[in-house]
């Protein structure tokens, strides 16, 4: 998922507040997000969570920070997910072609079609969820908007 946010610091200013954002330790309402910043803008943003059990997924939020005008224009891009509704969809298709897999005969590929409907939940889940958690952290950082200033 990309996304454009915008910013009344300066570049220096941005990069500043993410990396101290970076160093701060994690606590219950604000995970531990791990990075790093470049002096020209560029810079990451990591956070690794609990799925389901002992699952746990990692998620980078990638970006780039520019001055336009006045203001600080930051893009980027998030692995976005998918909600469970979609997940559903998918873990609805997966069954569909196994049960077609074994009116064919193939009990193995319907076996394994469902299986990896299953185990493609656990990703596409972690990144909905992370990259919620990033953007948000994100914009508090850098007290940042998604609409553009007048």
């Amino acid at each position: 998922m990309r996304f454009i946010m915008y910013s009344e610091n300066s570049i220096a200013q941005a990069m500043r507040a993410i990396n101290e954002r970076l160093h701060a330790p994690g606590t219950k309402s604000r995970p531990q997000i791990d990075g790093w910043v470049e002096k020209n803008g560029n810079f990451a943003m990591t956070v690794t969570t609990t799925v389901y059990g002992p699952f746990r997924r990692r998620t980078t939020l990638r970006g780039r920070a520019e001055r336009d005008g006045g203001n600080t224009v930051i893009r980027g891009s998030v692995p976005g997910g998918l909600s469970r509704n979609k997940q559903l969809t998918i873990l609805g298709i997966m069954i569909v072609l196994g049960l077609l897999a074994l009116s064919q005969g193939n009990a193995i590929l319907m076996v394994v079609s469902i299986l990896a409907g299953a185990a493609l939940s656990i990703p596409m889940q972690g990144d909905f969820n992370n990259s919620e958690l990033l953007l948000t952290e994100l914009q508090r950082t850098l007290k940042a908007r998604f609409t553009q200033p007048k």
